[in-house]
């Protein structure tokens, strides 16, 4: 499925880095709650701050109309029309800074119950410091698929963002020892110690970076009914 969807809705003076980089991740569930999406984003200092947003289970209509309540340029990719929804499933990006490139990764793997597969959405970000490459995932669930097929998906993204110097990964990696494929690789792992002590069960959207680092990072548990996931954020240091 190579359907791209691009547009932008960003100021023409992109706002200044400031010696660091606001970024937040959230998966909404297929798409189903963009209103309250917004007002969540407009609610929350930590999400509203943003310059970078990376979102999973989108639609077209979706990504688009959050990203104009947030006047940000965007790209999305399709990974599949998903059953429960008939709708298109993806990933997006979107940045208050221009995108110059961008490009699909299609992950490896096939689900077990339908033929439904798995992408990562990357973009290429003009920052007043230099280009970051930014990648949005959502990879299988473990009923989808056995552990090293998922590891392989993490690899796969990992493997097309190696020869990049400054970047930014996250999204709903749906189990959390699977960030370690992606620390392993070299990659900072910004939010490794989100969600305390149950992290290992219960914390599986993540972020991580290189060529930048993590001066805070937490998340927001209480999305007020945006999603049945949290969004997760961090402020990052260039170099």
């Amino acid at each position: 499925m190579s359907e791209r969807f691009a547009g932008s809705y960003a100021p023409s003076s992109p706002s200044s880095s400031d010696g660091w980089l606001d970024v937040a991740t959230l998966n909404i569930q297929f798409a189903r709650k963009i209103e309250q999406a917004r007002r969540l984003f407009a609610r929350e200092e930590k999400l509203a701050r943003a310059s970078v947003v990376l979102l999973q289970e989108m639609d077209p209509a979706g990504t688009d109309a959050l990203a104009a309540a947030l006047g940000m340029h965007f790209v999305y990719y399709p990974a599949c029309v998903h059953p429960t929804t008939g709708r298109l499933f993806g990933n997006a990006v979107l940045s208050r800074f221009p995108i110059v490139r961008d490009r699909k990764v299609e992950l490896p793997h096939v689900s077990f119950h339908n033929p439904t597969r798995r992408s990562a959405t990357c973009a290429t970000v003009a920052t007043p410091a230099g280009e970051l490459e930014v990648c949005s995932v959502h990879l299988a669930t473990r009923f989808e698929q056995l552990p090293g097929a998922r590891r392989d998906q993490m690899r796969e993204v990992v493997r097309q963002l190696g020869g990049e110097a400054r970047v930014v990964l996250g999204g709903d990696c749906n189990g959390y020892r699977i960030g370690g494929i992606a620390a392993a690789s070299g990659l900072d792992w910004a939010t490794r110690e989100l969600g305390g002590p149950l992290r290992y069960v219960f914390s599986i959207d993540h972020l991580f970076t290189r060529g930048l680092r993590a001066l805070q990072v937490g998340r927001i548990t209480d999305t007020r009914d945006a999603t049945d996931h949290p969004a997760v954020w961090a402020r990052l240091a260039w170099p």
